[in-house]
């Protein structure tokens, strides 16, 4: 981890106005600083809630972003946080065995890589669990049931090809290997197909007749050695990591209009295997994003509803 890392935490605590919050700064100032607090406002309501609701604190943590900061930056400010609360936290009123950690979407990847990583050195204590919010934790198979699903509806790959252009600092070569999805050399493919196993799926939620597409690159070249090494590093893509014993308790969110609804179910099922303790979290007619729509129940739509007691829930029972 570098020594420049940059982050700030927001804490959410219990009390009369669910909207409070206060602020630590943890190490040096940046001036990215307020688009990332903008990027973190967008969490404070359902923060607070799951705070409120489980009687516990919540720290965000306010990491750097790319492209300004591209990997592992975001993922060394989550992991020196994490062992700043777990080793600091009776200073900030916690207690150092009830650590937990989680995340939506890319925060589900810091959450999942950062429990890697401690395991990993062996730090102690050990987390108490991990919240795993419809995270992104591969980057090789773009081929998955639920994304061939969404490109008959839509073509997201600019969309995603932008965010992890800009993750992995690629250059305009590079973005082009991956928009032709030809980036991939024997050795990532070989690990991909092993660990990003479609077969671990849930049989209602593969086609009949469904195959994979991972395929090897036209040619092994410099750029598509890099892009295989970035997109086999566990930091950035978890499944790549093979041993996943000796984790915290988990709590996998997936849903069902989700490009990444697949690689959740089969996370969760690698957890299960490896001996930990997982509970999987199914959200039919739910989407990417439905954290941020824990209110829209006076819409007449409660995945939101559904979303936020089972996280409460697990808390409770967990932590």
């Amino acid at each position: 981890m570098g020594d420049d890392a940059q982050c700030s935490l927001r804490s959410q605590v219990v009390g009369d106005d669910p909207q409070y919050t206060r602020r630590r700064r943890i190490v040096g100032d940046d001036p990215q600083y307020p688009r990332r607090r903008q990027a973190m406002d967008a969490y404070d309501l359902p923060c607070a809630r799951i705070a409120r609701e489980a009687n516990i604190i919540i720290i965000s943590v306010e990491y750097r972003l790319a492209p300004e900061h591209p990997f592992p930056a975001g993922f060394d400010d989550c992991v020196q946080v994490a062992l700043h609360v777990l080793t600091q936290g009776r200073d900030l009123g916690l207690d150092p065995n009830r650590i937990s950690v989680g995340g939506d979407s890319s925060g589900g990847n810091n959450a999942v890589a950062v429990s890697l990583a401690l395991r990993d050195e062996k730090t102690k204590p050990a987390l108490k669990a991990q919240i795993l919010i419809y995270g992104i934790y591969q980057y090789c198979d773009k081929s998955l049931p639920a994304m061939k699903l969404r490109e008959e509806y839509e073509k997201p790959t600019a969309m995603s090809t932008y965010f992890i252009d800009s993750y992995f600092n690629l250059t305009a070569a590079q973005s082009e290997l991956l928009i032709a999805r030809n980036f991939s050399t024997p050795e990532l493919v070989q690990r991909c197909t092993k660990l990003v196993d479609y077969r671990l799926l849930p049989n209602e939620l593969i086609p009949d007749g469904y195959e994979p597409e991972v395929t090897l690159a036209s040619s092994v070249t410099d750029d598509v050695k890099y892009i295989s090494r970035m997109f086999s590093d566990p930091r950035a893509a978890p499944m790549m990591e093979e041993n996943l014993k000796n984790l915290p308790a988990s709590l996998v969110v997936a849903a069902e209009w989700d490009p990444l609804r697949d690689e959740n179910f089969i996370l969760a099922e690698r957890l299960k295997q490896a001996g930990n303790k997982v509970q999987l979290k199914y959200l039919p007619d739910s989407f990417h994003g439905i954290m941020n729509a824990v209110d829209y129940e006076k819409f007449g739509f409660d995945a939101g509803s559904t979303f936020m007691n089972s996280v409460v829930d697990f808390i409770k029972k967990e932590m």
